[in-house]
């Protein structure tokens, strides 16, 4: 039976394919820990008692994306030599947090944080 499969046949997705991952020098994603959609600008303001009285929020369409990617490192891989930036998803990501290493079974895994805004395309 593959593992995707639970005994009455329906299929479930574990983690994404290597080739659905993003590209990063030296790791392989094996999974996204988080990935959230919020607007790009969600501000108030408020009266002279704090009391909110307008909402500005960015349009349904420009969401920005926060993601944390956990995976698995090579022996060659170096934080201070990862690019900033990688596309995934057709949107361009920057990175914003690499974890310090840790071990993980026989392996050693980080995890990555990286953001996109909806339109800065590169």
């Amino acid at each position: 039976m593959p593992i995707n499969t639970d005994i009455q046949g329906a299929q479930y997705v574990f983690g994404f394919a290597a080739a659905d991952a993003p590209s990063i020098a030296n790791f392989t994603a094996r999974s996204v820990a988080s990935m959230d959609r919020t607007p790009e600008i969600f501000v108030t303001a408020t009266n002279g008692e704090g009391h909110v009285e307008a909402v500005a929020i960015s349009k349904k369409a420009n969401k920005m994306m926060a993601c944390e990617f956990v995976g698995y490192i090579a022996d060659a891989f170096n934080p201070l030599t990862i690019d900033n930036t990688f596309s995934f998803l057709g949107r361009f990501f920057f990175i914003t947090k690499i974890s310090d290493p840790r071990p993980k079974g026989n392996f050693v895994e980080v995890s990555i944080s990286a953001s996109s805004y909806p339109l800065i395309e590169s």
